[in-house]
This record gives structure tokens, C-alpha cells and sequence, in this order.
């Protein structure tokens, strides 16, 4: 083993099968138990894939589905874990998958090596609904799903096949010498190194730009974008555009997910690109990508007409299921380079303002403080301003912001090794961390904020047009 866990195994009845030629059993910990997969209703639609990918289809049956047969499968109601009473014949729940296994009664093998692993309470929000009183799996949820498989008798509960959630801060293991050698055969690494619990890259990612405490939340913008928000209360229903997970600490996060964001500019840069090198005056991409961004601030407020949907694929908020990108604009309208590209860069961020929307208006979460980071802010303050506008509050780009979720984990490490006693995970990094950290931050005015919703009714206006295209109507 390369990672020492010295965790006791649950008494839960599951076999539990290693397999020694798998490269996985080199660890005690391989990453985490598949996702659930939480299926709406047949006919009614399914979310398919893991909550970054944020994609819906319809389905006509249960079915088992996932690029690895390793864990559970399961056709959730819709209304099981929401706040709706649920619909006739939507009561059931249906294990569809086992390891691959069609037979139902064969006890799943949790991992490679046959272990329950450990991880992180936002690593943990990605498989099933987290209680932010406690930091654990919801009770409640839990004892739901049971009911509905009672009559099945499983020799588990839900409970059972879940890795346990370790708390930010607690040591979740150490390097073993096998593990050392493995990672450098030179002999420099020693064994004994601390692990801390695992996060994905979405709790990375907050902690890398100091997102975690309630008010906050952060914006990653390149070829797709996602906006985290941290809450301070549970949403008073559930959406369909927003997916809730949670900080590392266990605080909600409510997220939306776009699918597209900058890939039609990318284009655009490449036309340019080309033409520069076939006119023998090759341009570097950095100042292809400045001048399109800074040509969008001189760019007409409503972009005088042009609208722009520039979507390679499907994207669920605005109910697409497949994408064409696609430009349209008034007879009249003055095609330029700043009018093009303010265009471009507001549709870009459309898909993620209707899911804002969701949670500032409808849902009255406020927003006191936005990080962005990712290549959208790379040109300075454009896409910033643009965000701003959009969202209707300040957002702030720090020196560190690309330095990603990788970051992230090693301050969570840090943290676990250098907190002081009781101190919270968001008081470290703000003291340790990002005190001295330069930022600049764009407050949005109010003209900044009307300019962007004009430009959200034309595209609205016009979005019929991009799903016929897309249908190919």
C-alpha cells in the first residue's frame, strides 16, 4: 500500500474483493466510490454524468450507463431528495448497476482493492446531499432512499456503500515507504508525508481564491464557464439550472455550470491568427486576444443589435440540447470590431447570468464578493467589467488566480498542518494566506448593469433561432 489510512473497516456485510492485478491496489484511497447517479423519472428527463457537466436528456427507460462499471447505479424520483411531494408512480427506486453485475443480490465492490475510502466533506457533496449542521451525509436523505429499497432486502444500507467524510483539517493518512519509493525512486522523498482529505477541483477551486465563507463565491471562466456561491441558507426550492454542493468545510454551495463561454472567440482569435501569418506579419496570440477583448469596450452598449450564441454544444439552463454557433443582427446594424466583440463576450456569459438570476432574484442570495479567475480575465478588467455587469456585483481578480485547484490543495494541506487551535479554514486564509495578496476589483455601475440586461432581451429575443438552428430546423 502507498497510502495509509488506519481507518476500521465498516461491519456492513459487503464482500470486499481485491484485485490484485489492478494498479489501484497500490492504494488504499483510489480518488472516491463512483458517483451516484441521480436519474429523473423515465420520460420525465435524466441528468446524466457528473454535476460539473450539467447535461440533461430524456430518457425511455432505466438503464445502466457511466465510462466506469465500478460502484452504483440508481433511478432516483425526481422529487426524492427535493421539496415536492412526489408525483404518482414516480416511488421507486431501481438499482440499475452493480459493478457491471445485472444481478442485484451481488454484493458491489467498492474500489479496486476493495476498500472504503475517505474524503472530503466537498468531495462527499458530489455523490449524495450533504447536512451543513453536520458535515455528514443527510440523515434524513438517507433514511428515505432505505424506505424505498426496504422491501428488497439488501444486505447493506445506503449508508453503508458511502465513504466516510473526514473533516477540513484532519489528517486523513500518510505516505507509506512503498508509496514514497513508487513517487521517487531517487530515495529523496521520505515516507511519512500527511495526507489531508481529498477535494475535487471544484472545493479546490474556492479555496484557491478565497471562497469558503458564506457571501462569498467565485467564477471560473475559459472554454466553459461555472459560478460557485456560498450560501448561508438552503435554497427555498429546487432548480433545475443549479446544482448544490459544498465548501471543504460543509458550507452549501450552490453552483451553476454553463457548458460554452470563450470557444467562439477562440475561433475568431484563429481567423486572425491566420490571416496575420498569410499576410507574412505572424501576430503572437497574446496580442490577438487583447486586441479583441479591448476592441469590446469600445463596443456599443446594446452591441447595436448583434447578438451572438456561441455554442459548440448543448446547454441545459437554456433548455438546448445541442448547439450551433450562431450570430444575428439587425440590417442596419454596424458590423465592427468592437460592436462584434462586446457581442461575443456578453453571449458568452449569458447562460451563466440565467442561472444567477435564479439565485439573486428569485432566491434573494446575495452576492458580496465574486472572484474570477480563469483565461475570460486574462486581458485585464474587460471580461471582469463584463462579469460585473452581469452578475450585478463587484468582482475582484487576484494575482494568484490562475494558479487553480492544485493551489488549492496545498493550502488545504497547509491548513491542516499550520492552523492555529479552533482557527476556521476561511480566518486562516485570510490571515496566512491572502492578506497580502494584490487584487483589483471592478464595481459594476448602474448603467453597466442596464446596458447588460438590454443586451439579455435581445438574446432572448432571439434564442428560438439558436435551438431551431441547433435542431436544424
Amino acid at each position: 500500500m502507498l497510502f495509509d489510512q488506519s481507518c476500521v473497516h465498516r461491519h456492513s456485510g459487503i464482500e470486499r474483493v481485491a484485485d490484485e492485478s489492478h494498479f489501484c491496489d497500490l492504494f488504499d484511497h483510489y480518488a472516491v466510490v463512483d458517483r451516484f447517479a441521480g436519474r429523473f423519472p423515465p420520460c420525465e428527463g435524466a441528468v446524466v454524468g457528473d454535476q460539473h457537466a450539467g447535461r440533461v436528456q430524456r430518457i425511455e427507460r432505466a438503464e445502466p450507463f457511466g465510462d466506469d462499471p465500478a460502484g452504483l447505479e440508481f433511478v432516483f424520483p425526481f422529487d426524492l431528495f427535493g421539496s415536492h411531494v412526489p408525483r404518482a408512480g414516480n416511488g421507486t427506486v431501481e438499482i440499475v448497476g452493480m459493478r457491471g453485475s445485472g444481478d442485484r443480490n451481488v454484493a458491489p465492490r467498492l474500489r479496486p482493492c476493495g476498500r472504503i475510502g475517505r474524503v472530503g466533506v466537498g468531495d462527499a457533496a458530489g455523490m449524495f446531499p450533504i447536512d451543513p449542521a453536520t458535515g455528514q451525509y443527510d440523515a434524513k436523505m438517507l433514511a428515505a432512499f432505505d424506505r424505498l429499497v426496504a422491501d428488497k432486502n439488501y444486505p447493506w444500507t445506503l449508508a453503508d456503500l458511502l465513504p466516510e467524510i473526514l473533516p477540513v483539517g484532519t489528517p486523513a493518512g500518510t505516505l507509506t515507504p512503498a508509496g514514497a519509493a513508487l513517487l521517487d525512486p531517487s530515495g529523496t522523498l521520505q515516507p511519512g508525508a500527511v495526507f489531508c482529505p481529498p477535494e475535487g477541483d471544484a472545493g479546490t477551486g474556492m479555496v484557491a481564491t478565497n471562497s469558503v465563507a458564506p457571501g462569498t463565491g467565485n467564477v471560473s471562466a475559459g472554454t466553459s464557464v461555472f459560478a460557485m456561491v456560498v450560501l448561508d441558507r438552503p435554497l427555498a426550492r429546487v432548480h433545475r439550472e443549479i446544482d448544490m454542493v459544498t465548501t471543504p468545510c460543509g458550507h452549501p454551495v450552490a453552483m451553476v455550470h454553463a457548458n460554452n463561454c470563450s470557444s467562439q472567440v477562440n475561433v475568431i482569435a484563429g481567423l486572425l491568427r491566420d490571416f496575420a501569418a498569410a499576410m507574412g506579419q505572424p501576430v503572437p496570440d497574446g496580442k490577438i486576444y487583447d486586441f479583441l477583448f479591448n476592441s469590446a469596450v469600445d463596443g456599443a452598449p446594446d452591441c447595436d443589435g448583434i447578438v451572438t450564441y456561441g455554442y459548440t454544444s448543448g446547454e441545459s439552463i437554456l433548455n438546448l440540447d445541442a448547439g450551433r454557433p450562431l450570430t444575428v443582427r439587425r440590417a442596419d446594424s454596424t458590423v465592427n470590431w468592437p460592436n462584434l466583440m462586446r457581442s461575443n463576450l456578453c453571449g458568452a456569459l449569458a447562460a451563466l447570468k440565467v442561472g444567477m438570476d435564479i439565485l439573486t432574484r428569485d432566491e434573494q442570495v446575495p452576492l458580496q464578493r465574486i472572484y474570477g479567475h480563469g483565461g475570460f480575465f486574462t486581458t485585464p478588467q474587460v471580461g471582469q467589467r463584463l462579469l460585473a455587469s452581469a452578475l450585478a456585483a463587484p468582482v475582484t481578480v487576484m494575482e494568484t488566480a490562475g494558479s487553480g485547484g492544485p493551489w488549492g490543495m496545498a493550502l488545504l494541506a497547509a491548513y491542516m498542518l499550520q492552523r492555529q487551535n479552533g482557527e476556521r479554514l476561511a480566518a486562516f486564509l485570510e490571515r496566512q494566506v491572502f492578506a497580502c495578496c494584490q487584487t483589483v476589483t471592478v464595481e459594476p455601475t448602474a448603467q453597466d448593469v442596464a446596458d447588460f440586461d438590454a443586451y439579455m432581451q435581445a438574446f432572448h429575443a432571439a434564442l428560438d433561432l439558436e435551438r431551431r438552428a441547433a435542431e436544424g430546423e
